[in-house]
Order: C-alpha cells, then structure tokens, then sequence
C-alpha cells in the first residue's frame, strides 16, 4: 500500500483533517446511507420490475450464502477500528488484514458455490455476488479510517457515488440482458470504481504523517489484531446467519419464489436500519472516548438518546406498516406482493424491536467487550432456527416473521443484561 497511499500536503505537515461535529457527522452518514440503502432497495425493484419474484429469489439466496462469509471474513474490524482510541493499531494493520481476510472468504464463497449442489447459474450468481462483497469490504475498512477521525462526509460522499453508479450500470445490465449474473457482475466493476477512485484518494487526504510512513508487515501485531477482532467476527457470523436462515428455510421449503416476495416485503424495514445505523455509526467514536475517560454519566445520557431515538423510530414504522401496509407494497411492487401485508408487520415488529436495543451493541462495542456479544447471538441463533423452522411449518411467510420475532425479543433482553452488567462494573469518573 505504499504507492496506493501517498502522503498529501496536509499529510506531511503532519496535519490531519479537522473533526466534524456529531450532528453534522450523523447528517453526512444518514444521507450516505439513506443513498446506499436506496438504490439497493431500487435493484430489488428492477428485478421485480423486469423479471419475476423468481429472480428476486436468486439474488436473496446469493446474498443469503454470502453475507455470512463475508461477515465472518471482515471480523468486524470496522468496529474495532473506531473504537481504537489509543491508536494500538496503525490503519495499515487493518487494511492489510482486510485484505487478506477478503481473499480467504472468496476462496470459501467459490468453494460453497461450486459444492454446495447449486445450478451452475445460481453458483456464478453467488460467486460474483460474493466479488462484490469483497471489493466492498475493503472499501468499508477505508471507511472505519473516516469514522475514528469523524470525517463521516467522507464516507457519506462514496456511498452516494457507489449507489448512483451501481444502480445505473445494475439496471442497464439486467435490462440488455435479462440475467442476474450480468446484474452482479455490474456490481464488481462499479464498486471496484468508487473503491479506487474515490476511497483511496480520500484516506491519502486524511492520513497523517506517522501512518503513511508504512510500518511494514509485522506477523506478530496482526496475528494479535486477528485475535482481539475473532470474537467479533464469530458474532458477525452468527448474526449473518440470522439474516440468512429465514431465508434458507423459505428457499428450502416454498422455492425461491416465496423467498423473493419475503425479502422484497422485508426490504421495507430497511429505512429505518440506515437511520439507526447513521446513529450508531456516528455516535460509536464518541461514546468509545467518553467511556475511556471514565465519564460514565455523559456515556450513559448519550446511550439513553440513542436509544430513545431507535423507539422512536420503530413506532413509527410500525403505524405505518398496519395503516398503510397493504397500499405501499401495491404501489412500489405490485398486488400479489400486497397479498402478504401479515408479513409486513410481523417484520415491522421486529425491525422495532431491533431498533430499540441495537444502540446496546454499539455501546459494548465502544467499551470494547467483544466476546459477549458471540455468547449472546450463540443463545439466539437455536432459537431463530427453531421458530422460523416451526412457525414456518405452521403459518408460511408469517410463522417466519414470528419466528424473527421472538428471537429478537429475546437479543433485546440479553442485551438489555450486558450492558446493566458492564456498567456496574465500570468505574465512574
């Protein structure tokens, strides 16, 4: 990375780029994400639109195979980096072990691709789906270097470039071709555009002097940055799997049709997850440095805000859902996905949940407890299984729901025990 990372005029003088404030930090991140989550949503659109449910399904399997790979793969160092406060790690270490982590995971991403019984469509689907993950991975790990300096309008400014050129070079590609494949392979080349030509010269502009020197490789400081990240990365992938089990299991018992309307109905909870991840990943620097510095009472208010603001905003998706549920999904798909309002609640419910208690997870990991988090989604993951395999069985689409439901009631409890425990068990200043 010495000549992808060069030093700048305010590098040299040993002058980072100013701070932003945490308003205007979460004003860039919301917008960014916001954006990114658009024209996600707007490629299952496109899909809907100019194919079936059936290829919506396709593109829900791929993702549904791949999100845990990559999850596991990026041991969330994104976290890990934000709240390195200290500065025990250079970011040369985060990006090398990135680097490395994303290689692993295409290896395994083709190997489950090509061995896993698939059509040898689906299997290219997975494996290019998987490339872009990727390539988005390491993108991601530029981005952490934004969010520990609070330059998140950096960040915010290459999502909305990733959504608009990916959307476009997307529904260009899945319209000429009316294939999936062609679809993802949109995806490697646009993000690997943004990755190069807009993250990479924003980090040269925001490193300082000290880490573009390049420290070099060193096996020792990496094996243990591996290390302290494992358990995150373990609870990544529990909680990828969380995202993909209800999918499998609709996958392996109605087809990929049903899977197709659910995750399109489902899609629906994602503008809230930006907003509440615009929060979080806001808020996460700060509340790392207030509780390094023993200011547990300033921590504490600034979880309780953050936590009022998920309520808040998981009430009113809810209303909106059980008022207006059944008109929204006619508008943006069309009515036979209007057929599974029941579905669209159920989903609202738990996205409200979520909403609520994932702050909780953010303020584990701005102190640094990491290995909790895995025993907790360890606990709920039987659970998840169990009750969307049951429910399932019982209720189709809906006894899915439900069965997200309760297991993320049940997250919201164990977290709720974490974080009164950690607390207790800090010192106040």
């Amino acid at each position: 990375m010495r000549a992808a990372l060069p030093a700048t005029s305010e590098a040299l003088s040993g002058l980072p780029l100013p701070r932003l404030s945490l308003r205007r930090n979460f004003a860039w991140t919301l917008g960014g994400n916001v954006a990114y989550a658009t024209s996600q949503w707007a490629m299952l659109i496109v899909l809907a639109k100019l194919g079936s449910p059936e290829l919506v399904g396709q593109f829900a399997l791929a993702l549904a195979v791949t999100n845990p790979i990559l999850l596991f793969a990026g041991l969330h160092l994104r976290s890990v980096q934000a709240t390195d406060v200290r500065g025990e790690h250079p970011f040369s270490d985060y990006l090398r072990l990135r680097l490395a982590t994303a290689t692993l995971a295409m290896l395994v991403t083709a190997s489950v691709a090509f061995l896993g019984g698939f059509r040898t469509e689906t299997a290219l689907v997975i494996l290019a789906v998987g490339a872009a993950k990727a390539v988005e991975s390491v993108s991601d790990i530029l981005h952490g270097l934004f969010q520990v300096r609070e330059r998140m309008d950096l960040a915010a400014r290459s999502l909305v470039v990733r959504a608009a050129t990916s959307l476009i070079a997307f529904a260009a590609a899945v319209y000429y071709s009316r294939s999936l494949l062609w679809g993802a392979a949109s995806l490697i080349i646009s993000w690997l555009a943004v990755l190069l030509l807009v993250d990479l010269p924003s980090s040269r502009a925001l490193l300082a002097a000290r880490e573009t020197a390049n420290p070099g490789w060193n096996r020792a400081r990496l094996w243990n940055l591996a290390w302290l990240a494992l358990p995150l990365g373990l609870g990544q992938m529990l909680r990828g799997l969380e995202l993909s089990i209800p999918r499998l299991v609709i996958e392996h018992r109605f087809g990929e049709r049903e899977l197709g309307l659910f995750v399109a109905i489902a899609y629906l909870t994602v503008a809230g997850t930006q907003l509440i991840n615009a929060l979080g990943q806001s808020a996460t620097a700060r509340l790392s440095q207030e509780f390094s510095t023993g200011d547990r009472r300033a921590f504490g208010r600034l979880l309780a805000r953050l936590i009022g603001a998920g309520v808040l905003v998981g009430a009113v998706g809810l209303v909106v859902s059980l008022v207006a549920g059944s008109a929204l999904l006619t508008c943006i798909y069309n009515s036979e996905y209007a057929k599974h309002t029941d579905v669209l609640c159920w989903m609202m419910v738990a996205a409200a949940v979520t909403y609520a208690y994932v702050f909780l997870g953010t303020a584990l990991n701005a102190m640094r407890l990491f290995r909790p988090r895995l025993a907790l989604h360890a606990l709920t993951l039987p659970v998840l299984i169990i009750a969307c395999c049951t429910l399932g069985w019982w209720h189709g689409l809906r006894g899915v729901a439900e069965g997200i439901c309760l297991a993320e009631f049940i997250a919201a409890l164990a977290y709720c025990w974490l974080v009164r425990r950690a607390l207790r068990g800090s010192k106040p200043s």
